[in-house]
């Protein structure tokens, strides 16, 4: 499947749109791989090496459907986006809450394997649905504070740290409350139109995102005291 705005994008080159397309075929192919053969795809579009392939590369991840950046415990790391993200919405690679490693292919901040492993031994609060003692936390980074990370951690300066960890701007905390898994997850959907990837939110079009947050993360919790 390809992005049809993309193919029929004449701000870029021919090549850059068979590129794309390319490219995307071999993801879908080669389904799980962290890499592609640059000079197989170079050779495939009819250019002579993956050399000349890079100011192709770099039309594509100007246009956001090429997203080429470090990942936890992968490197430099090429990705094709079904959609075009602009530069200014793409997130950093944050470091899986249990291992460490790129969390990208996963959801709230825990990679796939890790979160297969939760799945088969579900916390009693999160099945119950019952409050527990980690802390929400809604951080962004100093460069852009509209664009906002809500998450849940048992040690929210550790997980400062971690998040930290790969971003060239500084990570900011700019909201937390105690609440765990079911105030997370309430927010989750609560803001869930504006949701970029996993557990980032874009909060472009809001006044003030903390307020916003704030705000219904109280309601919920009032009526969570009311009903337990």
């Amino acid at each position: 499947m390809v992005d049809a705005v993309t193919l029929l994008n004449q701000d870029l080159s021919p090549t850059a749109r068979l590129t794309y397309a390319v490219l995307t075929a071999d993801q879908q192919v080669d389904e799980g791989s962290d890499t592609f053969d640059l000079d197989h795809i170079a050779r495939v579009v009819g250019l002579a090496d993956s050399d000349a392939l890079l100011p192709v590369l770099a039309e594509l991840t100007a246009v956001g459907v090429v997203d080429k950046r470090e990942h936890h415990g992968l490197g430099l790391v090429l990705f094709v986006n079904l959609e075009a993200i602009p530069p200014a919405d793409q997130q950093p690679c944050v470091p899986c809450d249990d291992c460490g490693q790129c969390s990208c292919s996963g959801l709230r901040g825990v990679c796939q394997p890790c979160s297969e492993v939760r799945a088969s031994r579900v916390p009693e609060a999160e099945s119950t649905n019952e409050m527990d003692s980690r802390w929400v936390y809604a951080v962004s980074t100093e460069a852009d504070p509209k664009s906002i990370k809500i998450g849940v951690a048992g040690n929210i300066q550790k997980r400062l740290k971690q998040l930290q960890i790969g971003s060239a701007s500084p990570i900011v905390l700019r909201w937390q409350s105690p609440g765990g898994f079911p105030l997370e997850s309430h927010l989750h959907e609560k803001f869930t139109r504006l949701r970029i990837v996993g557990e980032w939110f874009n909060f472009q079009r809001t006044a003030d995102p903390v307020k916003a947050i704030n705000k219904a993360a109280r309601t919920f919790l009032q009526q969570y005291d009311a009903t337990h």
